[in-house]
């Protein structure tokens, strides 16, 4: 008794499809970090100096006598009260792959390329194209400056 060949051959029978359990390489992130900036102007410096002309600085020295870091301690932490309370704070969140010279409007201008593209509005992604890379030209140049001028201090 003759038996058909088996439609399909030996060696593909041995194979097995083995797939991950895992979604796939995971890239690992930064975590987002959060700056606390103080946000100086002209009226807060008026403020704070009035703050600052206005107190009894011997009331705030009389308890500690001779103490000179009694003394320094208190006199910090009365500044950085009244710095608290005329000095408004502003929270930037830092993004790990954001480049230093990247600004809050060039993010704006980013998200409106972003749109423009969505939209697929030629014209307006052309000019805002043109618009953001002069802001960037600009803020690379602030930026360059800026570090320069830091470091020119160190010699």
């Amino acid at each position: 008794m003759h038996t058909p060949p088996h439609p399909c051959p030996l060696w593909e029978k041995n194979l097995v499809y083995l797939q991950p359990q895992y979604p796939g390489p995971r890239v690992r992130t930064q975590p987002i970090t959060t700056r606390s900036l103080r946000k100086w102007s002209p009226g807060a410096e008026a403020a704070l100096r009035d703050c600052f002309e206005s107190t009894e600085w011997s009331v705030l020295q009389e308890p500690y006598g001779e103490d000179i870091e009694g003394i320094t301690h208190c006199m910090t932490d009365y500044m950085n009260f009244c710095m608290d309370v005329v000095v408004p704070v502003k929270t930037v969140c830092c993004f790990a792959n954001n480049k230093p010279w990247i600004t809050s409007s060039a993010k704006g201008l980013l998200n409106k390329k972003k749109r423009a593209f969505k939209d697929n509005n030629q014209e307006q992604l052309r000019s805002t194209q043109r618009e953001l890379k002069v802001h960037l030209r600009e803020a690379k140049e602030s930026y360059r400056r800026k570090v320069e001028q830091k470091l020119g201090g160190i010699t």
